[in-house]
């Protein structure tokens, strides 16, 4: 079963933009010059290098940063092979991997809480490339296998 990580599309957008506008600032006096006025090829131009600046950006993220996160998520699963779930009465549980039954969140090791609650956002998406976490004092939460392994 392959993992699936939310993907972002926050920083290809932002980063398409910007070279869209720089492209545009550099070829606007070019429109100038030519008496006819290609407005509709300026903004043909302008939508090609929108899309085509997107795209690459978004193939590199994909390729080269979500291949960075799955090595962590890996490395963090071998640990910790369970998920975090929600219930409908808005309580969080822990399910283990071949396991029936689910545990209270609360109910959880300091250590395994860590690793569950990064494991869910490295799938969410909400850490990213270069995004810091601090953990307070791993070497008191986790067992001492898993300080090795970290």
């Amino acid at each position: 079963m392959s993992t699936r990580f939310k993907k972002s599309y926050k920083f290809a957008v932002k980063s398409a933009l910007l070279i869209t506008i720089c492209s545009l600032v550099i070829s606007l006096p070019f429109v100038f010059l030519v008496q006819e006025g290609p407005w509709l090829l300026l903004g043909i131009h302008t939508l090609l290098v929108y899309f085509a600046s997107f795209f690459v950006i978004q193939y590199r993220v994909e390729h080269f940063i979500y291949r960075r996160i799955k090595k962590i998520y890996d490395k963090v699963s071998a640990i910790c092979a369970g998920d975090i779930i929600r219930r409908d009465n808005s309580k969080w549980e822990y399910k283990g991997k071949e396991e029936e039954k689910t545990l209270d969140i609360l109910n959880l090791s300091t250590g395994l809480k860590t690793f569950a609650i990064m494991k869910t956002l490295l799938m969410n998406g909400s850490l990213e490339q270069g995004g810091i976490i601090i953990l307070d004092e791993p070497e008191i939460h986790l067992h001492p296998e898993w300080q090795l392994a970290f």
